[in-house]
């Protein structure tokens, strides 16, 4: 959904993102960009809260809203609606966490739980996050973990980078990397204590570059979303002065990822009002791949969810031609990127282009992951 075209579209954009400050912050939202808006506006204004799955963020703001500067009440309503029902599907996803996590305790492993529930935890209201799939992290053990699963009776999907399965109606992945960081004996992991029990999460360095990768992953399989922004800004709202600014900026050089990372948080300040610690770094440049990524994330939406490309399951049964031209649009789109996380741009486009050459070689339609 494109809301930065036009006058009204510019006002639009400026409420969701004033929305999405207060809902992270828990500040009362100003009023001014909320004056005069009509019932279109409003209208356009959820479908990028709906788009970007920050409806219970910005419904906070929304309760802080004086009277004249409200939505329409038909829509007020289903905003709580739909907010009351991500608080409840995060409390059910925690209720089956904790006895998974107990569980395999029980049967020796030690898990780590990723994103989700315990990136949650950096917000003023953990349950008005948007909430996935339950992510775990096995530092060891991980075949006897997929074993251990199965002989509970559930069936276990494999997968290239992990295996997943059902537990109480909640999809869990099973990962056997931290996405793609140092051996785990190296890795440090923080602990969780909450009433319902003790878990762990990664560190604070670990936690800075999964965050920063699994948002590049994001970016180039089709959109980074203001979700994913939202995640960061959290992250950084609450460890800003712990950070080791620059051991991450290093890791981050090494990894290529550097002026993503610098762009991600300029943007993050820029629109969420979160402290840089990478702020004095090539200002103009990351100020630049900001506007960027944000024009980007405006357009394409959550997971690319505006964008014209279909989804795998329609994506399966189209002319072999027309997949060359979805393909196609994915790396054009990919490649505006590669000055912002090298490495992966060129790895991702590397992988689309490996389904046009085994389909050209095989004869057969290519599909997509």
């Amino acid at each position: 959904m494109h809301v930065t075209d036009h006058r009204t579209g510019n006002r639009c954009t400026e409420a969701f993102w004033e929305l999405v400050r207060c809902g992270l912050s828990a500040d009362v939202p100003r009023t001014e960009p909320f004056a005069e808006l009509d019932e279109a506006m409003w209208a356009k204004i959820y479908r990028l809260v709906e788009v970007q799955t920050v409806i219970g963020i910005c419904y906070e703001a929304v309760e802080k809203l004086p009277e004249p500067c409200r939505p329409p009440w038909q829509l007020l309503l289903k905003w709580h609606v739909h907010a009351t029902y991500v608080a409840t599907v995060n409390k059910k996803q925690r209720n089956v966490w904790f006895k998974l996590n107990r569980r395999l305790h029980e049967a020796g492993f030690h898990p780590v739980l990723l994103k989700g529930i315990g990136i949650a935890a950096y917000y003023p209201s953990p349950l008005h996050r948007m909430t996935g799939d339950l992510d775990i992290y096995l530092p060891d053990g991980f075949d006897r973990a997929v074993q251990e699963v199965k002989s509970w009776g559930i069936p276990v999907t494999y997968k290239k980078w992990h295996h997943q399965f059902l537990y109480e109606g909640v999809e869990v992945e099973l990962h056997h990397t931290c996405w793609g960081q140092r051996k785990a004996a190296s890795l440090q992991f923080r602990e969780i204590k909450e009433s319902e029990g003790t878990y762990h999460v990664p560190g604070e360095t670990e936690n800075a570059l999964l965050l920063t990768e699994h948002a590049i992953h994001h970016l180039l399989e089709g959109g980074v979303g203001v979700r994913h922004l939202c995640d960061w800004a959290a992250f950084l709202s609450v460890c800003h002065s712990t950070l080791d600014a620059q051991k991450l900026y290093r890791l981050f050089r090494k990894k290529k990822i550097h002026r993503f990372v610098s762009a991600f948080s300029a943007l993050a300040t820029a629109r969420l009002g979160v402290e840089n610690p990478w702020a004095s770094i090539r200002p103009e440049e990351s100020a630049r791949y900001a506007a960027l990524l944000e024009q980007d994330m405006l357009v394409h939406g959550n997971f690319g969810t505006g964008q014209p490309i279909p989804k795998p399951s329609e994506f399966r049964k189209l002319p072999k031609r027309k997949k060359g031209y979805f393909v196609w649009l994915q790396i054009a789109r990919a490649w505006r990127f590669r000055a912002l996380c090298p490495i992966q741009t060129y790895h991702y486009v590397g992988d689309m282009l490996s389904y046009v050459v085994r389909s050209i070689f095989s004869g057969r339609a290519f599909s997509k992951k």
